[in-house]
């Protein structure tokens, strides 16, 4: 008896339905778990009914049809369908359709063993069938889940791969379109030297370039670096490189992301591939048909190789979209969220919480609102504008600086990119303060030699007036002292006076500007200014660069011309302006002339000019001169820093413009125009 209570007790306690049969099907066995699943109560099916009262007659007729053809015998509808394999000694396990009492269906793993006593003869049977509705349904989402990262992975802006081996195994749309090829198949399994010109600026081979790019990648876990490619039109541009190495089942693979630095717009090559193969097309009405037979032909194997490799990359996609820094969420054309990424809930923590799949946006950003989160402000004027496309700055409370690019799907909805530039921005501006005070002690070592003459001749004048004075001493107590020598005295004191005036006067006026220059470029301090005064400060700090030198500084300023703003700044942007041209306009050339001028253009703007009659600036370098750290003379005294620091300047400090204009040869004219006030 206790043996008999302690396995009903396993039975009720299952976590799978069991249903046990004697051998011609009637149910004698039907345990708590089958009641649940099946809706029908123990007492109504044992001793009445056989399992084919909660199955479907038509799968049960499609089952005998195809178990006779793989057991060799004949199985008419019913229940030797369900034990013939059993009968026979065979694993019996298939999936099967459940029917609820209420209609309802359900999908189980049925597994069926026979029941069999202590002789060896069977005297019934037995199933055991586990529920498959959570495990189909978390395939599914699984399915969708991979479908939506493949979305992202090709969606994205930028041209993004996968190197296996040294090999591309895979691209998106945009590293299809940049290249200017028609499909990925043309791409996949080359060496990235192969979408490359043979050797790089440098003079590099690509290949062994390419090899070690990607050996540093694998060993340091991320590496950047700018390349040159080479469209299948065969012109070359160049883009920054980002290689990541992901560890994925056992294997070592890259990801890379690249970025146009060029901005050309990527479509053009693609576009001319295009029309070409369509121009071909139309050329043989069976040539045409032939072509469509075998790319349809191609078509569908691609496509089965495609789902295949779909499959299979799945969780590489995974860790490329968590692996992005930049914070990303994804809404279809509902406005409901469909994704986001691990970036995007480390960017904006507070609204975590609020992440959930099918929210509606409008009840997302009511949430964050209603917590009076700091982190992830509501922005009505930008963020709040569903049709508002491109990219814009959002200052959060906790001065976080988030750039947003807000992207559409093809579906409608939205991609939305948010990526931190808060360190970015605070470099540039930590460089730009770097500047300025590598530029005032040029302006200490100058001042100090520009003093030392005045001084000097100061000092010269009191030693002479001193012996002239003993000497006078000496003829008035020897009785020899003539009115001609005190005459001559006299004149020698009042001439000594006035060189030791001029020369004292002149070293306190260089102190005085030193003082002001040497304040204004410290402190950032805002003031209204003289602008005749700020070119005679700039004159005066150039001077000692162009004592000895064949070249000259001429100012041209309108008298009366003030401003509200930042002479410090201003200061800045103008030396470097001819610093610049000292050290690049003329290289190989005699005597050269640098020219300031200023005017007042009506409606509060005023225009300032630096011009040169150097060597000109190449075409090719004209996009790049106010990139940081480029320059032409690395090491020969350009730094790279120095028009970036200026643009910097005159476009974030004093609300204005710089534009440069330069033709090889002929010089270089750059122009800056700035309000009278600064913001």
């Amino acid at each position: 008896m206790q043996s008999m209570a302690f396995t009903a007790a396993i039975l009720d306690n299952a976590g799978y339905a069991v249903i046990a049969t004697d051998t011609s099907g009637v149910i004698t066995v039907f345990n708590r778990m089958g009641e649940h699943m099946l809706g029908y109560a123990a007492d109504e099916l044992i001793g009445l009914a056989t399992p084919a009262k909660f199955h479907l007659p038509s799968e049960v007729a499609a089952r005998a049809v195809d178990f006779s053809k793989a057991l060799g015998i004949t199985l008419t509808p019913g229940f030797d369908v369900f034990v013939a394999k059993t009968r026979l000694n065979l694993p019996n396990e298939h999936e099967w359709t459940y029917v609820r009492k209420d209609g309802t269906q359900l999908q189980v793993l049925l597994s069926v063993t026979a029941l069999r006593d202590a002789a060896g003869d069977v005297f019934g049977f037995l199933g055991m069938a586990v529920d498959l509705t959570e495990r189909k349904r978390a395939e599914r989402a699984v399915s969708d889940s991979e479908q939506r990262f493949r979305d992202l992975f090709e969606r994205s802006p930028d041209p993004s791969w996968l190197i296996q081996d040294r090999l591309f195994m895979d691209c998106n749309l945009a590293a299809v379109a940049i290249l200017g090829y028609s499909t990925r198949q043309e791409l996949l399994a080359t060496h990235p030297s192969a979408l490359s010109p043979e050797f790089q600026p440098d003079g590099r081979p690509s290949f062994d370039k390419a090899e070690e790019m990607m050996l540093t990648a694998l060993r340091d876990g991320i590496h950047r670096f700018e390349w040159e490619h080479r469209r299948s039109d065969g012109s070359c541009f160049p883009v920054e490189v980002t290689l990541a190495r992901l560890a994925v089942q056992g294997q070592e693979i890259l990801y890379c992301i690249w970025r146009d630095i060029t901005e050309r717009k990527r479509a053009e090559s693609a576009l001319l591939t295009a029309n070409r193969r369509y121009e071909l097309l139309n050329a043989d009405l069976e040539a045409r048909v032939a072509e469509r037979t075998r790319l349809l032909a191609t078509e569908v194997v691609e496509r089965r190789q495609a789902e295949q490799f779909a499959r299979q990359s799945a969780q590489w996609l995974r860790e490329v979209i968590e692996l992005m820094p930049s914070g990303i969420v994804l809404w279809d054309s509902d406005q409901r969220l469909v994704a986001w990424n691990k970036a995007f809930e480390v960017m904006f923590p507070e609204a975590t919480i609020f992440l959930k799949e099918g929210v509606p946006r409008s009840a997302f950003v009511e949430a964050v609102e209603a917590s009076g989160s700091t982190s992830f402000p509501p922005d009505g004027q930008e963020s709040g504008n569903w049709d508002r496309i491109g990219r814009y700055d959002r200052l959060l409370a906790d001065g976080r600086i988030i750039t947003v690019e807000r992207l559409p799907t093809s579906e409608g909805g939205r991609l939305v990119i948010n990526t931190d530039v808060t360190l970015i921005r605070r470099a540039g501006e930590a460089l730009a303060r770097s500047e300025r005070m590598a530029s005032l002690g040029g302006l200490v070592a100058g001042i100090a030699h520009e003093i030392n003459t005045p001084v000097g001749n100061a000092l010269l004048v009191a030693s002479t007036l001193g012996d002239r004075l003993a000497e006078v001493e000496a003829g008035m107590l020897g009785g020899t002292l003539r009115r001609s020598d005190f005459s001559a005295f006299i004149a020698s004191i009042t001439e000594s006076g006035q060189l030791l005036s001029r020369n004292l006067h002149r070293a306190a006026d260089l102190i005085q500007n030193f003082k002001q220059v040497a304040v204004d470029q410290t402190s950032d301090k805002r003031r209204v200014f003289d602008l005749a005064k700020v070119f005679e400060e700039v004159h005066m700090l150039m001077a000692p660069r162009f004592k000895g030198s064949p070249h000259r500084l001429e100012l041209s300023c309108e008298a009366g011309l003030t401003m509200d703003g930042f002479p410090g700044a201003l200061v800045q942007v103008l030396t470097n302006l001819i610093d610049n041209a000292l050290v690049h306009a003329f290289d190989g050339r005699g005597e050269g002339v640098i020219a300031l001028g200023a005017r007042w253009l009506g409606s509060d703007r005023m225009q300032i000019t630096c011009d040169d009659n150097g060597c000109g600036i190449p075409l090719a370098q004209q996009s790049r001169i106010f990139d940081p750290f480029f320059t032409t003379r690395f090491g020969q005294g350009g730094s790279g820093l120095g028009l970036s620091i200026a643009m910097n300047l005159v476009h974030d400090l004093m609300g204005g413009e710089m534009v440069v204009a330069s033709t090889p040869g002929a010089g270089t004219h750059f122009t800056v125009t700035v309000p009278g006030a600064a913001p």
